[in-house]
């Protein structure tokens, strides 16, 4: 017999025991590794996440993404997101689940996006413009109208304060638009950045600072532009564009940092705001400036110069900001664009950015003057890009204010001068405008002048004031118009006085007549005939008591101090209102309208003649300029009539009829006439 036994175990019941919990962290599935093309959108999904109690799972993405970008998540929160890379690279986004309880362990997923090896876009590229020093308080405008795509795309924009000084609370007023502004509010120095994106791509950062002083501002330098020249050219540098926010005079301090090997380049001067040197040898050639104001100097700005003896890219000028009224046509100024081998340029104008709202389209796209019309109160910022046939410019952008309300006056100092020490100076502001036709008051002042020199204006308000150029050396002369409302932007020029008693041209090519007027059409030919000279030398010359004569018996001998400084142009005109103000006005000197010649001659030295005659094909229109090509400014080579053609820009109208051509200014780029 078998016996079973049985054990029972009583337990007491007193108190119930807390159950022990038995909840497992969730797990988390961030999908499969992913490699796209820049450009397409990454669709990502924690559907694959589970729970082993099957608890309802909340989600949390994070996204990191190469070094520069600004991709974001559309969502964050949500099962399923996505997103746009805006920069070639490896992109790592993070989910972690969440059962209510407890969060899981993160998973990752590494998307990698590589270019379109079919795809021809290129990335655009940000400029967040200048730094600037500014007073506590003062509103930073900043400017990212500089900005290009290389492929035309048009733009948009995404500002962003990266730094501020301790205590400040400054906001951009709109991050998205090509130029915000915000206040200076504490001491110190404000990083901002820039990114643009052309709809597929994205730039790299720009940065530009703005320092906030309480006291005295420093200056700040401006070396120009990088500039692509001919190896043997005469380059002219400019630290016009320095300025002082305290309007302080600024004295220039120019250094060659570093030239090419066997380059016996120098600079003509280191202590005026143009001075110049011969690029003699193929390379690059590097200087710097720097100002001071009298109690601070400014950081040194640098500026490169490559001589080459091949090719040279040409230069684009999409040409000045302005304002205009909403509604009225623009058209777009490419005139100062050129190429240093006299190549003849194409053209193609595109948007950079223009308001989300506006219709306007570009007209002339492949033309010299692009057109549009602005529908929409914003800023327009247009691109232009020149060809020489081998060779693409560096992208020029030009913005166009549209404006309902008082637009701003336009101020116009006039032309550079040459000068001998002592003389008196004429200032004209009278071709500064204002396009609501308001009444301008004048605000002149001298930027910088000579070491020692008591150089003063003879009336700051006036619109056409004095000074007497005292000493040898250069005069930075600033205007600024007031409508009654609102202050134009300034507009410098330099005058330049030399050492009396300075050489005479004594040689043929010493001096080039580039251009002339001879049978104008808008004005009567007593009012607008003209000639134009250009000094292609690196001498400063003095015309004083040259004679100027024709084929017949007219002569004049040049009565007053004629100066003309290196690469310089001056135009000679028989009356003081031939459409502009011209250098000299001479008298007793007639040019016919076909069969005539001019001729320049100094201590009996013939230096510069031409002779024109519709017999030996020689064109003869009524308001066109006879203009000599570029690659022509030699007294050998511009005999033949093929060396000339006409000018073809506007100047001067006048009861309804136009008179066409470049006076006192480099030529237009033409090599075939148009």
């Amino acid at each position: 017999m078998r016996y079973l036994l049985v054990f029972v175990f009583l337990v007491g019941c007193a108190e119930a025991e807390t159950p022990v919990d038995t909840n497992r962290e969730p797990l988390a599935n961030a999908g499969p590794d992913q490699t796209i093309e820049l450009g397409q959108t990454v669709f990502l999904s924690g559907e694959g996440s589970w729970d082993r109690e099957m608890d309802p799972l909340t989600f949390r993405w994070s996204l990191i993404g190469p070094e520069g970008s600004q991709a974001r998540l559309n969502a964050t929160a949500s099962m399923d997101v996505n997103f746009v890379p805006d920069l070639a690279g490896v992109y790592e986004a993070t989910l972690t689940v969440h059962d209510g309880k407890i969060d899981s362990e993160p998973d990752f997923v590494l998307i990698k996006v590589e270019l379109d090896p079919t795809s021809s876009n290129r990335p655009p590229v940000a400029d967040a413009g200048n730094a600037q020093n500014v007073q506590v308080g003062q509103i930073v405008q900043l400017d990212g109208t500089r900005s290009s795509d290389p492929d035309a795309d048009p733009l948009s924009f995404a500002w962003s304060i990266v730094t501020r000084p301790p205590g400040s609370t400054a906001e951009l007023n709109s991050p998205s638009i090509p130029r915000p502004s915000f206040v200076a509010d504490r001491a110190g120095t404000y990083t901002v950045e820039l990114r643009v994106r052309d709809g597929i791509a994205t730039s790299t950062q720009a940065t530009v600072e703005i320092r906030a002083f309480l006291d005295n501002t420093p200056p700040i330098a401006n070396a120009g532009a990088d500039q692509e020249v001919a190896t043997g050219s005469r380059v002219q540098l400019s630290g016009i564009a320095s300025y002082d926010a305290d309007s302080d005079p600024l004295v220039y301090v120019w250094e060659m940092v570093s030239k090419p090997a066997g380059s016996a380049a120098a600079l003509s001067e280191t202590d005026i705001v143009n001075p110049t040197f011969n690029a003699d040898v193929d390379g690059t050639y590097e200087l710097s400036l720097k100002v001071q104001d009298g109690q601070s100097e400014s950081n040194p700005d640098t500026v490169i110069i490559t001589a080459s003896t091949e090719n040279i890219r040409p230069v684009a000028d999409a040409g000045q900001n302005r304002q205009v009224a909403l509604g009225q046509e623009v058209v777009l100024d490419s005139s100062a664009s050129f190429d240093a081998n006299d190549d003849t340029l194409t053209y193609v104008w595109s948007w950079v950015s223009k308001p989300g709202a506006s219709q306007s389209e570009l007209f002339d796209k492949t033309t010299a003057s692009a057109r549009f019309v602005p529908d929409v109160e914003a800023d327009y910022s247009v691109q232009l890009v020149v060809s020489d046939g081998s060779l693409e410019s560096s992208p020029s952008t030009v913005t166009i204010s549209a404006t309902q309300s008082n637009r701003a006056p336009v101020a116009a100092a006039g032309s550079d001068q040459s000068v001998l020490a002592g003389s008196v100076v004429q200032l004209d502001g009278t071709l500064s405008t204002d396009p609501d036709q308001d009444t301008l008051v004048y605000r002149w002042s001298i930027g910088s002048k000579p070491q020692g020199s008591a150089a003063a204006l003879s009336n700051t308000s006036a619109a056409m004031p004095t000074f007497t150029a005292d000493l040898e050396g250069s005069y930075v002369i600033q205007l600024i118009v007031n409508d009654g409302s609102v202050d134009s932007a300034p507009d410098s020029l330099v005058v330049s006085a030399q050492a009396p008693g300075m050489p005479q041209p004594a040689a043929e090519g010493d001096v080039v007549i580039t251009e002339f007027m001879n049978d104008p059409d808008a004005l009567s030919d007593t009012v607008g005939e003209w000639f134009e000279i250009h000094n292609p030398t690196n001498s400063t010359w003095s015309l004083s008591n040259c004679v100027i004569e024709d084929l017949g018996i007219d002569t004049h001998t040049i009565s007053e101090d004629l100066v003309i400084g290196p690469g310089a142009y001056k135009t000679l005109a028989r009356s003081t209102s031939p459409g502009f103000t011209p250098d000299y006005v001479y008298a007793n000197f007639l040019l016919a309208n076909s069969d005539d010649e001019i001729i320049i001659t100094c201590n009996g030295n013939e230096i510069a003649q031409v002779a024109f005659d519709e017999s030996n094909g020689w064109s003869n229109t009524a308001g066109a300029t006879k203009a000599l090509k570029r690659s022509q400014i030699d007294e050998v080579l511009n005999d033949s009539a093929s060396a000339w053609c006409e000018g073809s820009t506007v100047y001067v109208t006048a009861g309804g009829k136009s008179d066409l051509g470049t006076p006192g200014a480099q030529n237009e780029a033409f090599d075939t006439c148009p």
